[in-house]
Parts: structure tokens; C-alpha cells; sequence
């Protein structure tokens, strides 16, 4: 069990490290990600996200990164946005 908590623990880190990298933001608000990421989970961090004291373009950014992990399912679009084939792509190029 414990061998499993590490792996997530270098898990977390290393997504951590990731946000800040496309975030480009201070080392200190690196390491509050992480501290929420280990306490809360992935899922629960994300969820919870306007719990946390984030700056707000950062709260922004990963809101933004939540949504795409986990929300961007059909009911979560506007109607307007969903499409019944496919409009633009690689796929869509060769069919032209």
C-alpha cells in the first residue's frame, strides 16, 4: 500500500510541475497545487477548485484544465457547438 501512495505522490508532483510549466507561475503557487492535489485528489481538487485561495488567473487557467478533463462531455456544450459529423480535422481534409 504504501509503495502505491508514492507512486501517486510522484504522480501528482509530476502533474503539478506540468500545470506550472503551461501556467508559467511562481514556485510558491506550484507547491499550494500540490499540496491541494495531495490532500484532495485529482477529482475532488478539481471540483473544489473555487475552495482553494488561487490567484484568480491561475483559479482561471485551471478551471479551464478541470473542464477539459472532465467536463467536456455533449451535455456540457452549448447546442450550437455540437456536431452531428465532423467539420474540420485531418479526417475531414481527406474527404475533400
Amino acid at each position: 500500500m504504501e509503495q502505491i501512495n508514492i507512486i501517486m505522490q510522484k504522480d501528482y508532483e509530476r502533474a503539478t510541475l506540468l500545470l506550472g510549466d503551461l501556467f508559467e507561475i511562481d514556485s510558491d503557487i506550484i507547491e499550494q497545487i500540490n499540496c491541494c492535489i495531495q490532500n484532495y485528489g485529482i477529482g475532488s481538487f478539481f471540483k473544489n477548485l473555487k475552495t482553494f485561495d488561487f490567484p484568480a488567473d491561475v483559479a482561471e487557467k485551471l478551471n479551464a484544465v478541470g473542464m477539459v478533463l472532465y467536463g467536456m462531455s455533449e451535455e456540457s456544450l452549448p447546442v450550437a457547438q455540437i456536431f452531428k459529423e465532423p467539420k474540420g480535422g485531418a479526417i475531414y481534409e481527406k474527404k475533400l
